[in-house]
């Protein structure tokens, strides 16, 4: 299992803004299918090249990630993929041109995958000692069997872990976006 990362070459003006009135963004982030026939809209406010831009394949905003319509159909493609998330149609706004096709990822599973001793972590609030908390050194369980493409971590909903298989599977199609970060145990 690896934690995916944003790329590290992925730059910040290419960081699109949510819109949506009535769905905030922290609602892709619990493992929920979200039921909806109303659009979702991301917005880059920086003028960028559209051919740059538009060669990613996984792109971040301050809501929910969102795919190229490339990686969807890649995706959509593969059943062992799809069950563990939700794709949900997106418009996206780049220099004052809309493009459709694009995915949202709700991601639907959770695992319990981090060693919370090994890992270093403090309370978000010093008010709520057992409520979220942010991680400073991550290290996942050794035990975590893989019968999932992509989850959340339950310890760290921040945290998208995806499996070997599925690892392999965007590296082998070039997904540009994303890093994985190397399982600490």
């Amino acid at each position: 299992m690896y934690e995916l990362r944003i790329a590290s070459d992925y730059p910040n003006s290419y960081w699109f803004e949510y819109q949506h009135p009535d769905i905030s963004g922290s609602a892709f982030s619990q493992c929920k299918s979200i039921e909806t026939n109303e659009g979702y809209f991301f917005k880059l406010k920086s003028k960028v090249s559209d051919k740059a831009l538009l060669a990613y394949d996984f792109y971040y905003s301050d809501g929910p990630i969102f795919i190229s319509p490339r990686l969807a159909s890649l995706i959509s493609c593969h059943d062992i993929f799809r069950t563990d998330v939700q794709l949900i149609d997106a418009t996206v706004s780049v220099n004052e041109t809309q493009h459709q096709g694009y995915k949202i990822i709700n991601i639907l599973r959770e695992v319990s995958c981090i060693d919370m001793e090994a890992s270093e972590s403090q309370p978000i609030l010093s008010y709520l000692p057992h409520g979220p908390r942010k991680f400073s050194k991550i290290v996942f369980k050794e035990n975590v069997i893989e019968d999932f493409s992509m989850a959340r971590c339950s310890e760290y909903k921040s945290c998208i872990i995806i499996s070997n298989e599925f690892k392999e599977f965007l590296s082998k199609n070039n997904v540009k976006g994303i890093d994985f970060a190397d399982p600490i145990y």
